[in-house]
Formats: structure tokens, C-alpha cells, sequence
């Protein structure tokens, strides 16, 4: 069975009442009524909802200490302190007190502005008082004499509040096609003067609060969420009245759930303020009712018993009157048809009532009978209830077709202003729209710009990688060609234990192990230093002697303002191109065989030279590119390629005849020039 939401019609009287309440302060601020100095009643406007009694007593000290007399700063003043009344709920105190500010305007023998601004408020806040009693009638007609007055103040402020205020009272008195239409008129008018935005959020949350009643949820959550932008601009009391009356939209939805989001939401705004005890109770029985809806029946107890003695002790009928039927319902859910049955006899008529209020007790009545078993009485209420709901739904359905028909008289006026609005902005559009172009072709270009300079820097990245890849699997293919180190150096100890130490094939077997092991211990580094280097190299030279005999000439000159135990070099460097000039420059020729090596230091560098006077190298003088010279010389070459891109200043390569060669014996020339401070950090590819 579907039931109604019916504390809305509360929740909008406090809708109501904030729309008086803090539309005034624009309006003081938009006439200049109020001398901007006044810090008592400034600092009574702010406290007016978070603590309304200081407020009170405030205005009051300072009333005391100023005489009355005709002074409108006075009632400005006074103005403001019966709002503290409407605040607190002392609702019997309102007009009497407002009284006082028509007999002060009846006095004058003319009427300014200023007067008409305590007129407009004091009518605000009798129309306030009757909204809050459920009195729309009441309320209509002072809400007409607020518009009446609004318009001899001159302030669009004050118009809006005023038209705001009557489709408030429209609303609540079911006529939706009005109410939407001055809901309309606050649009156009603060549009037209431009107001700013938070002027609209009692208009934005009408509208929502229009057409949830219309039952066009859509247009509903529409202006919800349009309020809900201007949420940080909002008082205590807005937004409480924002949560509540938004959770009504999900509730005629039936969407519990986010229903009882925004009602906790509410609640726990109020919650900490003890003079906002009213709205407290308000949101308890909300929430209690949605509990009752969604089965979860001891929750809804906990929130809807403490309500229904507040509402008691306050004497409010209409919440009485609901408060009692959610307690009803909770007795027939929970299967205590004699607890019901006790409720059924409290509960009495209440010719105020709303029609929907109505409505939802008879629809409980409805399921007590059929709980009881007399169905007779069950069958009536059916019949009521169905009359009841065709009779709601044909006036919305109407209200509906007035509503679109007056939205589409306003439409229709607001289309032809804004049609020659637009027509002078397209000129300007059209301006906007060259530099726009011009906007987006230099972006683009810089987005091209930057494409191309990152991917650049990826593919250097990637030939870098490329590179330390090949010179590890190089180094890996000659690991994997090796034979075992220690099965070699074992199996030579045991042969050399067999000669005598004067024995020559004893020193080359000696210098056989010597360079194994060096060789083994230096190729795994990338970096040695020089004595490292020229020890290898003499002793691979001395084996290769044994070979040669007195045929080879060898000459190692190294520069004395060389440190050799602590200048580094690439580890090799010299080891490779000595056994190239001997495997393919040296070995073949007949005579004299001359090897030097030449270590020397000139302007900042270390030069080593390896000349030879044997067959040459068939290769390109100068060229860096040695991929056909052999493993050795590859390994070498691109080592130095990669450790030149971490180097300011790179090694550099010299290949080329000696010297000294002649037609038959050219000779070959390897010659490198290290800088000095030079890193063999190899470079993290990016």
C-alpha cells in the first residue's frame, strides 16, 4: 500500500518563515535602510537562528538604551526582535508585537521607503505566524499586502521576497499552477536585475518543492540540485529546510533509502541546536516514518515515540494528529492490535487537517478493519480511500495542464527578450571564436612539439638499451666459450711440477698461467688501471717472445708524470690492438718484427699509441666503425661508444699506417686520446 509523506506541508512552513527571515538582510543592504555601523543589529542578524535568544536579548539592551520615539533605526531594530519570537516557536507573540510597527507607520504623514520596509516586514512576519498555524488563508492575505508594500520600496530585493512568499502560500494551499508562476516571476525579476545567485535559493527550492506536489519528479530534483549549488551560501536554517524537503522528493518516490539519507542529514544539523528542538522533532518523525516503511519497526519506535509528547506539550494539531497515525500503523505492524486498538480511541478529528493527512489515516483505518476482521468497515475506507485518491490525482492532473499552460505564456515572453540578446552576442561569438581557433592551433602544435621531443628521447633510450644488451652478450658468448678456469690452472700445475724451475718451458708455462688468470680477473671489469693494463700486456709479450725469439723488438714507454697504479683506462684497450699487431701484422713477416706501446700525457689527455711495423689493417684511416675487425676490437669499440654518451668529452679512435712502414710492411698505427676526469659510469637509459 502506498502512503503519502505528510510532514512536508511543516518542513515548507519553515520554508516559509526563512524566506522572510534572511531574505531581509540584501534587502537592508539593497535600500540602504540601516546605517552600516550598527554592530547590535548585525550581530543580532547572524545569532537570529544559531542562538536566537541572545539574539533577543541583545536587541532588546540595545532598544532599551535608545528612545523610541518616531526613529525607523528603532524599529529596524524592533523588526528583528520578533523575529527571535518566530524562531523560538512563541507564535501567540507575533502579531501583537507587529501591531506596534503599523500604528507607528500610521502616524506618519508621509511614507518613505523606509517605512514601507517595515511594513512589508512586519506583514512577513504575521503571514509567517499563520503559515506556521496551517492558516493559508490568513496567510495569502498578508503575504498580498507584503507585494503591495514591496512595490513602494524600490528594492527588486524586497519584490522577489514578496512574490516568493505567495507562491510559498499558494503551494501550500494546493494551488500548484499559481505557485509555480510566482515562483517564475522571482526568475524573471532576478534575472532582470541581476541579482545574484544565492538571492534564488528559497525560489530554486519552491520550485523543486512545486513540482515534487505535481509529481514530476524530474523537474523536482532539477531545482533540488540547482539550490544544492548554493549550499555553502545557505544558513542553518536553509539547509535544513534543503535536506527536508529534498528527502520528500525521494520519499513520494519511493526511494527510502536516499529519503532517509537527507532526513538524517537534517536531523543531525539541528541536532546540537536545543532552540531548533521543533525542527528535531520534525525530522525524528520523518525518519521514524521512513523506518515504518522499510519494516525496521524498533527503529522506527526509537524516533516517533519522543515526538508525539513534544508535539503534545507545544500543542501542535496537525503534527498531533500525524505523529498518532505513524504510531497507529507501527501497533498494526507489529501484529498489537490491542495497542492499536488503545490508539484508535486517543485519536480524534482535526477539521485543520490536510487532506493528505486525512487520506493516510483512513488508509491505516482501512488496514486495522482488515486486521480486525470487519471487513464491512475495511470495504468503506477502501472506497473513501480510492474516491479520495482519484479526487487528488484529477487536481494534480490539472494543476499540471494550468502550470504548462502560464510556463508556456512565460517561455514564450522570456524566448523573444532572449532572442534579441542573442542576436547581439553572436557578433561577439564570432570574434571569440577566431581567437579560439588560434588557441587551439598553437596547443596543438605544442602538443606535437612535445610528442616529437619525447618520443625522440625514447628511441635514444632505446639504442642505448640496445647497445649494453649487445655488450652483455658478447661478454656472456665469451664466458660460454671458456673452458673451465680451475680445471685449466689445475691440469697446468700438475705438468709444470714436472720441469725444473731453470727450465724454459717451466717460465712459459708460468707465464701461460699468469696471463690466464689475468685475463680471466681483468675482461670482467670495465675498467683497470694502467699498471693492471701494461702487467698483462708484458707478460703476454713474453710468452709470444718465446715464440719470435730475438726476431721481435718490443719498446713500452710510459710518460713519468703518469701515476700507472692509479690512471684508469677501459679495460683491454691496449691487450687488443698488442694481439692484433702480433696475430695479423707481425706473425707472417719476415726479418725484424718491431712493437712499441706509448703512453703519454700533452694538453689535459692521455695519449696511447700501439705501432707496429708488420702487414696493416685493411680498414678506413680515422673510422670509429670497427665491426669487421674482430670480436675483440668490437667489444672494445662499442664498450667506448657507450661509456662517450655519459662523457662530456669522448675517447677518441685513431686507426692508420705507421709511420715508419713502407709499401711492402705499411704498419699499423692504433692510437687513443683519454680525457682526463673521465667517468666509467655507464648512463641509465630513459
Amino acid at each position: 500500500m502506498k502512503k503519502e509523506h505528510i510532514f512536508y506541508t511543516i518542513a515548507i512552513f519553515l520554508f516559509s518563515f526563512s524566506l522572510s527571515c534572511k531574505k531581509q538582510e540584501p534587502v537592508v543592504r539593497d535600500i540602504e535602510l540601516l546605517p552600516q555601523n550598527d554592530t547590535v543589529y548585525m550581530q543580532a542578524q547572524e545569532a537570529i537562528y544559531s542562538d536566537p535568544l541572545f539574539a533577543r536579548r541583545i536587541l532588546k539592551e540595545a532598544m532599551d538604551t535608545r528612545p523610541v520615539g518616531d526613529s525607523i533605526d528603532w524599529y529596524m531594530l524592533y523588526t528583528l526582535y520578533i523575529k527571535t519570537f518566530l524562531t523560538t516557536s512563541e507564535l501567540d507573540s507575533v502579531i501583537p508585537l507587529c501591531r506596534k510597527i503599523e500604528q507607528f507607520c500610521a502616524r506618519q504623514k508621509e511614507l518613505t521607503p523606509h517605512h514601507y520596509y517595515l511594513l512589508t516586514d512586519a506583514n512577513n512576519n504575521i503571514g509567517n505566524r499563520y503559515s506556521i498555524a496551517s492558516m493559508n488563508d490568513s496567510a495569502l492575505k498578508y503575504f498580498k499586502k507584503v507585494l503591495d508594500y514591496s512595490l513602494q520600496t524600490h528594492s527588486s530585493r524586497v519584490i522577489v521576497t514578496a512574490y516568493t512568499n505567495l507562491a510559498d502560500v499558494y503551494v501550500r494551499s494546493g494551488y500548484y499552477d499559481q505557485g509555480a508562476w510566482y515562483y517564475r516571476q522571482t526568475l524573471y525579476i532576478a534575472d532582470s536585475m541581476e541579482l545574484p545567485q544565492q538571492e534564488l535559493i528559497n525560489t530554486y527550492t519552491g520550485l523543486g518543492q512545486t513540482y515534487m506536489e505535481l509529481r514530476d519528479f524530474e523537474l523536482s530534483h532539477y531545482y533540488y540540485d540547482l539550490a544544492y549549488r548554493l549550499f555553502d551560501l545557505m544558513d542553518l536554517n536553509r539547509k535544513f529546510v534543503y535536506f527536508t524537503n529534498h528527502g520528500n522528493v525521494y520519499y513520494f518516490e519511493e526511494r527510502y533509502p536516499e529519503a532517509l539519507e537527507l532526513f538524517k542529514k537534517g536531523y543531525e544539523l539541528v541536532k546540537p541546536t536545543p532552540e531548533y528542538a521543533y525542527a528535531q522533532n520534525i525530522c525524528m518523525v520523518n525518519i521514524g516514518e521512513i523506518y515504518l516503511l522499510m519494516g525496521q519497526l524498533d527503529s522506527a519506535k526509537f524516533y516517533l515515540d519522543p515526538c508525539l509528547s513534544y508535539f503534545e506539550a507545544i500543542q501542535n494539531s496537525s503534527a498531533v494528529y500525524h505523529a498518532r497515525t505513524q504510531l497507529f500503523e507501527l501497533a498494526l505492524k507489529k501484529g498489537n492490535i490491542r495497542e492499536a486498538t488503545k490508539l484508535l480511541h486517543a485519536m480524534t478529528d482535526n477539521l485543520y487537517a490536510e487532506p493528505t493527512l486525512v487520506g493516510i489515516r483512513k488508509k491505516y483505518l482501512q488496514h486495522y478493519y482488515e486486521e480486525t476482521g470487519d471487513y464491512r468497515k475495511a470495504y468503506q475506507y477502501l472506497k473513501e480511500n480510492l474516491r479520495m485518491d482519484d479526487s487528488i490525482r484529477n487536481d494534480r492532473i490539472r494543476m499540471r495542464v494550468a502550470e504548462t499552460e502560464l510556463r508556456y505564456k512565460q517561455d514564450t515572453t522570456l524566448m523573444k527578450q532572449r532572442l534579441f540578446i542573442q542576436k547581439q552576442q553572436s557578433d561577439m561569438q564570432s570574434l571569440e571564436l577566431s581567437v579560439f581557433i588560434w588557441i587551439l592551433v598553437c596547443t596543438l602544435l605544442l602538443i606535437v612539439a612535445i610528442f616529437i621531443y619525447f618520443y625522440q628521447k625514447k628511441q635514444r633510450a632505446y639504442q642505448l638499451a640496445e647497445t649494453r644488451n649487445k655488450i652483455i652478450s658478447l661478454r656472456m658468448e665469451n664466458i660460454r666459450n671458456r673452458v673451465s678456469p680451475h680445471f685449466i690452472f689445475n691440469t697446468l700445475n700438475r705438468v709444470i711440477s714436472h720441469y725444473d724451475s731453470n727450465d724454459s718451458s717451466y717460465k712459459e708455462l708460468c707465464h701461460l698461467i699468469k696471463i690466464m688468470r689475468l685475463n680471466l680477473r681483468l675482461t670482467e671489469k670495465l675498467c683497470i688501471t694502467l699498471a693492471e693494463e701494461i702487467d698483462f700486456v708484458r707478460t703476454y709479450l713474453a710468452l709470444e717472445q718465446e715464440r719470435f725469439g730475438s726476431s721481435l723488438e718490443t719498446d713500452i714507454r710510459i710518460d713519468p708524470q703518469i701515476d700507472a697504479d692509479l690512471f684508469e683506462l677501459p679495460s683491454m684497450m691496449i691487450q687488443i690492438p698488442v694481439e692484433n699487431a702480433i696475430k695479423h701484422g707481425l706473425r707472417e713477416k719476415e726479418g725484424e718484427k718491431r712493437l712499441s706501446i706509448t703512453v703519454s700525457k700533452q694538453n689535459g689527455c692521455i695519449t696511447i699509441s700501439i705501432e707496429d711495423n708488420g702487414a696493416g689493417f685493411r680498414m678506413q684511416t680515422g673510422s670509429p666503425d670497427m665491426q669487421s675487425t674482430g670480436t675483440g676490437l668490437k667489444v672494445l669499440n662499442q664498450t667506448i661508444q657507450l661509456l662517450n654518451a655519459g662523457n662530456p668529452v669522448p675517447i677518441t679512435i685513431l686507426i692508420r699506417k705507421s709511420d715508419h712502414g713502407t709499401d711492402e710492411n705499411p704498419g699499423c698505427l692504433v692510437q687513443f686520446t683519454l680525457p682526463d676526469n673521465y667517468s666509467y659510469v655507464l648512463p641509465e637509459g630513459k
